[in-house]
This record gives structure tokens, sequence and C-alpha cells, in this order.
């Protein structure tokens, strides 16, 4: 069960210049996760999907930030109304100006039949919305995966799968949800799937033959027990074009308490399919592990690796590659919380074709960071998005992360390489499950606003580095830094005087403002100024602009 995606997020950015790597965070005062990531191939850029707690719009907002080939934000924005809203999944659909730029699903609590709704958005380049939609019926309904597709009727369309609490009269408990839209977010078709106790879809691709190919779980599987809340079992579904059902096959172990799930799947260049996600049932560790589970084209299991170490592993995110050989690896996002101190990192590790693993490579410094998913760039490298609490200016951020193709990310301070246990399982594999169209959806209000995100990163030298070094030959310092009752500014022999600014990092509203003469140094009182990440603003008398970072610490 991915309960951990509405309890957990946090982002780290960081940025050098042109092809070079980085770690970096966006975020506000409160909690900020990214879930979801593209590359956008017209500027090699990215766009990110996933939530904050700050009330820009209601008690909790979607967001999307689209961001330059350096991790430099373009621009943000939040989506959504009164209540809590999320974005669980983002994909970038191209430069067309006859369709949307960006869609991005997940749910809202602010619009729709129930609870909650399965939520659809789509917007232009700039981030301004197009349409939204919802789906769904009286009760919890959530959209966990969005991609762009073919329809064999209606040409380019838009699939979601996710999960549906709506529909108790088809089957009980949560049902796998697929919705197929227009590229404005019309319904098109949507089924459930579901059977004896709850099934969750976690990801959707469109497969070769025009069909679908979904992994997620499910409680009804090798060992069905009704009253248990900690089992549940790997699930794979393969769907017709037209949503309907070709095959549904369930991996697991015997016992009751067995928990394994899939939260990504890829088809590969010979139809074969290939997931990842969590399982306790096998591994080096009953806290659970990583592993890669390979299907032939028919769902017949071929092989399945675990990974792992001492404690907890978990494999989010999948992708594949191949190199100029035609050699074909996969790359494994997700996270570990097997550190020495028990903090939770995000870690990626790389296999061949067959599974045997290549590398591993944790992420994250003093605080927790976990990693949501994977994407492959042309550079050649990856990105992924996450959480964390080492970087930032609140209890969690946005946490972004480019890396080469060997998963380095020119940040030595926050990644380390690790070695963990390769081990082959032969999982217990059954079948079953039906479905049911289903029609229920409406157009809500486009509702969202621009905001703008504080940022941090990390480098080879540590926390802001990058920001300290160019600092050194600048003719302003600012010190004590986090400070409490004062701030003190010295000027270089040559200051010839100007205007200074405190300015909040994430509203940019101006807190304080000062004139400079040419002396030395100068003192601003910070006393009242509540706690938070601000900006310190020199302006010289002959136009040169300065901006320093500054934290203010609770008195």
């Amino acid at each position: 069960m991915r309960s951990f995606y509405s309890t957990i997020f946090l982002a780290i950015l960081l940025s050098n210049s042109g092809l070079a790597q980085f770690q970096r965070s966006y975020g506000t005062e409160r909690s900020d996760y990214g879930l979801s990531l593209d590359f956008t191939r017209f500027d090699k850029g990215y766009v990110l999907g996933g939530y904050t707690a700050e009330n820009f719009l209601g008690s909790g907002d979607a967001t999307l930030i689209k961001t330059d080939d350096s991790g430099n934000p373009i621009w943000s924005a939040v989506y959504g109304g009164q209540r809590p809203d999320l974005f669980y999944s983002v994909r970038h659909l191209g430069e067309n100006p006859n369709f949307p730029a960006y869609v991005a699903t997940g749910y809202t609590n602010s619009f729709g039949f129930g609870s909650s709704d399965v939520y659809l958005v789509g917007t232009d380049l700039n981030g301004t919305p197009l349409f939204s939609s919802v789906f769904g019926g009286d009760n919890r309904d959530i959209g966990y995966c969005i991609q762009p597709i073919r329809d064999p009727e209606f040409g380019p369309a838009l699939v979601i799968v996710g999960e549906t609490y709506s529909f108790p009269s088809l089957y009980p408990g949560s049902n796998v949800y697929v919705i197929k839209t227009d590229p404005f977010g019309n319904l098109i078709q949507s089924v459930v799937i579901g059977g004896e106790g709850d099934q969750r879809g976690y990801w959707i691709e469109q497969t070769r033959d025009g069909g679908f190919i979904i992994a997620g779980s499910t409680t009804d599987g090798c060992t069905f027990d009704p009253f248990s809340t900690n089992r549940g079992d790997i699930l794979v579904i393969k769907l017709n074009p037209d949503l309907s059902i070709v095959w549904t096959r369930v991996f697991g172990g015997a016992d009751f308490d067995d928990f394994d799930v899939a939260y990504s799947i890829i088809e590969n260049r010979d139809e074969s399919f290939t997931a990842t996600g969590l399982t306790r049932t096998f591994g080096a560790s009953n806290n659970g592990d990583a592993f890669l589970l390979n299907l032939d084209p028919a769902g017949n299991f071929n092989w399945m690796k675990t990974y792992g170490l001492e404690n907890a592993e978990a494999g989010i995110s999948l992708t594949s590659h191949e190199d100029a050989a035609g050699d074909l690896y996969y790359t494994v996002l997700g996270y570990t919380n097997s550190d020495p101190n028990f903090r939770y990192d995000a870690y990626m590790f790389q296999t061949d074709f067959l599974g045997n693993l290549l590398w591993t490579r944790s992420y994250g410094l003093d605080g927790y960071e976990l990693g949501y998913e994977l994407t492959k760039n042309l550079d050649p490298g990856f990105a992924f998005t996450g959480y964390t609490t080492s970087l930032g200016v609140g209890s969690s951020d946005i946490y972004f992360v480019e890396t080469d193709i060997n998963g380095k990310s020119n940040s030595d301070k926050c990644e380390r390489e690790i070695e963990q246990k390769e081990i082959e399982q032969d999982p217990c594999t059954t079948e079953g499950l039906q479905f049911v169209y289903v029609e229920r959806w409406e157009p809500v209000k486009k509702n969202y606003k621009r905001i703008k995100y504080a940022e941090d990163r990390c480098t080879t030298f540590g926390l802001g580095a990058a920001e300290t070094d160019k600092t050194k030959n600048d003719p302003v310092k600012v010190f004590p830094n986090p400070g409490q009752d004062k701030l003190n500014l010295t000027f270089t022999t040559d200051f010839n005087g100007g205007e200074v600014e405190l300015l909040h990092a994430t509203t940019n509203k101006v807190l304080l403002k000062s004139a400079i003469s040419d002396a030395e140094s100068t003192t601003l009182d910070i006393k009242d100024i509540p706690r938070g990440m601000y900006i310190i603003q020199v302006r010289t008398k002959d136009g040169k602009l300065i901006q320093r970072r500054f934290i203010k610490e609770e008195d």
C-alpha cells in the first residue's frame, strides 16, 4: 500500500551550469513533496509535480515547477481549491499549440463527487490551466499515474491508473481504476478492475500492441485473508486497447502476513515486462527489499531478483536504456534506511538485462530523503525527484537530483556508493480479477496561482557551498548566519554605499529596507521578524545587485 505518499514529501534542487549534475531543493516553511517529474525535450529541462502544505489556495495544494536544464525554476504554480489537493504524476505532451503542454493527475478534495476524486489538469507551456476534470464517485478516488497515448479511434489521448472505493456494488473495498480521456480531459472510457479484497494500480504504460500494462497490488492473491490489513501481493494486469482484460498475474508468498507491491513496470524491446517495487516476503530483510520481476509477453514468470541491505529498501520507479553496443540496462530509484543512523536515503541502483547488479548509490545528508520518480535525459543521464529534510527551508522540501549515466550527481557530500545483496527468488503465482465499464466525470473550476519557492542546494563542498564560493570576492559579507536579534553587514573599502532590503524567501515581500552609507558596516534589527529563510538584497550606487541567503533562528 502506498500510504507513505500522503505522509512524507520533500525536494532537493541544486544547479551548476551546462551539463553539470546537481542536487537542489524547492520549498516553503511548511512541508513540500516532489512526487513526479518528466524530461522536456524541447529545452532539455524538466517539469516536476507534487504537493505543498503551504496555504496558497487552501489547506494544501497540488503544485507544478518548470525548470531549465540546470534545475533553475522558470515558473512555479499551485492548483486546487480550499481543501487538500495533490499531483502524483505529471507528463510533458509537447509544444503543439493545439494541445496542452503539460498534464498532471492525483486527487482533489476541493471539487467533485465525494471525499476525494481523481484530479486531471492540463496547462500550457507557462503553467496556465487549459482544463480541469474530476473522475470518480461518492468515496475516495485517486490517480497515481498518467501517460500520453495514441488511441486507435481518437488519436492523441491520455490514460490514468489509480484506485477507487466509489463502486462497492461492483467489487468491495479498493479497486484498480483506469481512465482514458482525450487531450483536454474529456472522458473516452473508464473501467473498474477488482475482485475480493483490495486492488490498486500504481503505474500504467501503453504497450506496443496498443494495449496497456499495469503494476500494482492486491490482497486477493496467493493467500486471501479478508481480515488482514498488512498483507498484499504484486499485481500485474495486461489490457486490450478498449481497457478489457487480456490477463492478470499475482506474485507473492504463501504466508498471511506477506506484503509485496509493484510500483512501476516497463515493456522491453522483446515485448517482455519488467517491474520493480517492495517485497517483505523475499530478500535479505523482512523489513523490505527492492526487486526486479521479469515476465514474458503472456505474463508468465521468467525471473525475479531482490536487492537490499540489513534494513528496509524499496524500488519505486524504473527506467531502462541501451548503450552504444545495444546492451540493455535497468535503473531503479527508491529508498533505503540501512544508513548506520537508521535515516532514510534516496537510493538508485543499476543492473544488466538479467538483473545482475552493477552499482548502487544513496543520496542525502544528515536528514531524511526519499526518491519517488526517475526519468532518463539526453545528456545521457538520469534525474529524479522526491523529498528531503537535509536541504531547504521547511520540515521537508521537494528534492531534485540530476546524475550522469553512472548515478553520480557531482555532490560528494550528499551521495555515496554502497553495497547491497542480490538474491534470486521464485514467488508464488496465481491469477484472477474481473472488470466493469463505468462512466462518471465532470469538468471543474480551473483554479491556480503563481508562486515562488525558496531554493537550496548541495555541492561537492556541502550545503550551500556553491553560493558561499560566489561570495568570496564580493563586497558584502553577512553574519551571523543563521542569526536571532541583529544582522551585521560589512563592506569592502571600495564600497560606495547603496540600499539594503530584507525579503521573505518564498513571497519576496520586503520586510526591512534601509539606506547604506559608504561606511564599512551596518546592522539590521531582525528581532521581530519570524523564524524562516530570507534574502538579503544589497543594491550599490553604481547599480550592482548582490543577494545573500539568511536564516532567522528562534530566539
